[in-house]
């Protein structure tokens, strides 16, 4: 079986974000989190009477939580894009079979291609495969992949749901 460790990418959704980026993005959810909660606080604190609220705190105040709530807006949902993700690639992984591989660019070869897109051909059990990468409904192509093309890689096929897992470089099983 593969470990996630091995994992660098995946053709159909670009990098792999492994268990130290999740880390980053609930830290990230937490600090915006922390930020209506002091707010609340700073609120309670004037009407109590232990500080006095000026319109420029009121309005820092607005826009600093203004900026918190888009923070939480982000970080949620790049948790629940990304652990999809993880789960998926987790399923391919199940039946993946190791195999080299080499990465080219499309956009190079023909100009019908758009920029950036990249394939991966392989053989497995004698057939030629290829595995084509397809946009980001809102990025467009995982750029990332490009640090690929022209060379001779380690990959994970699942046969089963037709997918390409791209593994760190001198990875192993």
């Amino acid at each position: 079986m593969i470990s996630e460790s091995n994992i660098a990418a995946s053709v159909k959704y670009g990098k792999y974000v492994g268990r130290r980026d999740l880390i980053g993005l609930y830290a990230l959810l937490i600090t915006a989190m922390l930020i209506p909660i002091v707010t609340i606080a700073v609120v309670i604190s004037s009407r109590e009477g232990l500080m006095v609220l000026e319109s420029k705190i009121v309005i820092t105040l607005i826009l600093i939580n203004t900026f918190a709530l888009f923070l939480i807006c982000v970080a949620v949902s790049l948790l629940l894009y990304h652990k999809r993700n993880i789960k998926e690639v987790q399923k391919w992984k199940q039946d993946a079979v190791v195999l080299k591989a080499s990465v080219y660019r499309l956009d190079l070869l023909s100009p019908v291609y758009a920029p950036y897109q990249i394939a991966v051909r392989f053989y497995i059990n004698g057939v030629k495969k290829e595995q084509t990468q397809r946009p980001n409904k809102f990025l467009g192509y995982h750029k990332m992949l490009v640090k690929y093309v022209g060379k001779q890689i380690s990959i994970a096929y699942s046969p089963k749901y037709d997918q390409v897992i791209i593994l760190r470089q001198g990875a192993r099983k």
